[in-house]
């Protein structure tokens, strides 16, 4: 019994939970990229919100022949936005592995949004999908003609 206590009152070096609807902010030196929708923001690791990126390892023709790494090319997307940035998110909620989910911004863009537009993203909420349509159009990102 002592040690089933013990469990529940050790200190823990998991981050602490985000609450379902609060703000997290960094700045430039404590972001970094996980993947093409992913962020760690300071302590927290944050998904964003409306968006799905292609998985490393997903391939699709960058220049029309070449094979690129969806997956790497939408985290170096996301990378560049962010590079030099602070980060800001706005959490909405917990997604199925318990990371918060959010709208993020860095130096006033939107990431999501901007990722979607420049066509490094699938558009998840309703109010991207006209720009992931104007992105495969256009043929930009990973909708690159003959991808």
């Amino acid at each position: 019994m002592l040690i089933a206590a013990s469990l529940f009152l050790g200190p823990s070096e998991a981050p602490a939970r985000a609450p379902a609807s609060s703000r997290i902010t960094a700045s430039a030196d404590r972001i970094a990229v996980v993947d093409g929708d992913t962020l760690r923001v300071g302590e927290h690791v944050v998904r964003l919100a409306g968006i799905a990126a292609p998985a490393r390892g997903s391939v699709c023709h960058g220049d029309g022949t070449a094979e690129l790494d969806c997956g790497n090319a939408a985290a170096n997307a996301m990378s560049a936005l962010v590079r030099g940035q602070a980060v800001s998110c706005t959490i909405g909620g917990h997604d199925g592995q318990g990371r918060p989910v959010g709208t993020c911004f860095a130096g006033g863009t939107s990431i999501g949004t901007a990722l979607v537009r420049d066509g490094w993203v699938h558009a998840e909420a309703a109010d991207l999908l006209d720009s992931e349509s104007e992105a495969r159009t256009a043929g930009r990102g990973i909708w690159h003609r003959g991808s």
